[in-house]
């Protein structure tokens, strides 16, 4: 079975939302499982790599059309806004020399109501960051779509647009995989709502959670080390050299995925590994487990993030209503869900 092999799975797993009910608003969506690719890149303020963002940006947006989204917002925006008919494409800007003080780098692109919903459909740029005086500032890239919309596509399509995204965007690191997408904008509430998503995120670990742009401005931080600090590991993961040199570079990372079960997708700046022929999502409770994950997890953990100078939001973990302590027992949770897992080397 590949990626888009299952009409049933994955019209099953669409199915697989997850409500709470806000005092204020009625009943909202706290999480829907969607596919996501995620990407934390260096030195958002350089040209070059805010010229391949635009690149990438105008080709997500080929793929899913403006209209699909019905809000959206930038970094001077109170709130969100509806849609524009007639949205410049990202390279006109950039070729216009107006990208480093254009919203397409700090652009949100939701197909719900933010203060409401998870997004099914969601692309979510931040090149032009908030950062504090120290820090060592990255940008991230985000980019879902609902599973029945995979199948609609050629087989492999998935795999195939996240290796092509990160030959192109060149992150520091980068996932793709099974995730649960919360709304964006829940605020008091987002405790809450992470409260109603920890158990099924705590059954199924294959199911990634976290907002790309908060990891970034996590590792930003000056407190936390200049390079590694991948928070996970999943279906499809990016890796540059540098990163991949604290795990012994790229040719050792290679040479400990062998055989069939292991793809390995090199690129100018780094590679891609792919876990198994699609992707997973175990079940602790039933004692499923992940073994090609696992052995992702290990390969790559000198480069994982261990601990964090605050909590990943919209993340795996109890609700904020919790004491610290328990935040941070179940963020540790999340970053280590993979460790003791069997490994198939």
């Amino acid at each position: 079975m590949t990626e888009n092999s299952s009409e049933s799975l994955f019209r099953l797993l669409d199915e697989s939302v997850i409500h709470w009910q806000s005092r204020k608003h009625g009943p909202r969506l706290a999480g829907v499982l969607v596919f996501d690719l995620r990407f934390v890149v260096r030195d958002p303020a350089l040209a070059i790599v805010r010229e391949r963002a635009a690149v990438a940006i105008d080709r997500l947006r080929a793929l899913v059309p403006d209209d699909t989204y019905r809000w959206w917002w930038t970094r001077e925006d109170t709130g969100p806004k509806r849609m524009p008919k007639n949205l410049p494409s990202a390279a006109t800007v950039v070729a216009a020399a107006e990208f480093a003080n254009d919203a397409f780098n700090f652009l949100t692109l939701d197909s719900e109501d933010p203060e409401r919903d998870a997004p099914r459909h969601l692309l979510k740029v931040r090149y032009n960051p908030f950062v504090r005086s120290g820090d060592h500032p990255l940008g991230s890239f985000q980019f879902s779509v609902p599973l029945p919309w995979i199948e609609t596509r050629p087989p492999g399509f998935m795999r195939d647009l996240f290796v092509e995204l990160a030959a192109l965007v060149q992150p520091r690191f980068g996932t793709a995989g099974y995730f649960l997408a919360m709304p964006l904008k829940l605020g008091t509430g987002l405790g809450f709502a992470r409260e109603a998503v920890y158990p099924f995120l705590r059954r199924f670990p294959g199911v990634d959670s976290g907002e790309a742009s908060q990891i970034a401005f996590i590792l930003s931080d000056a407190r936390q080390p200049p390079e590694g600090g991948m928070p996970s590991v999943n279906w499809l993961t990016a890796a540059d050299d540098a990163t991949l040199a604290l795990c012994g570079g790229r040719e050792a990372v290679t040479a400990r995925f062998p055989g069939p079960d292991f793809q390995i997708y090199q690129h100018a700046a780094g590679l891609v590994i792919q876990a198994g022929p699609q992707p997973q999502l175990g079940d602790t409770e039933a004692g499923i487990a992940i073994p090609h994950y696992a052995q992702v997890a290990k390969v790559l953990r000198p480069a994982r993030l261990v601990t964090v100078t605050g909590h990943i939001n919209h993340s795996y973990g109890p609700g904020s209503r919790h004491s610290n302590e328990m935040l941070s027992r179940g963020q540790g949770e999340y970053l280590s869900r993979f460790d003791g897992m069997p490994t198939p080397f």
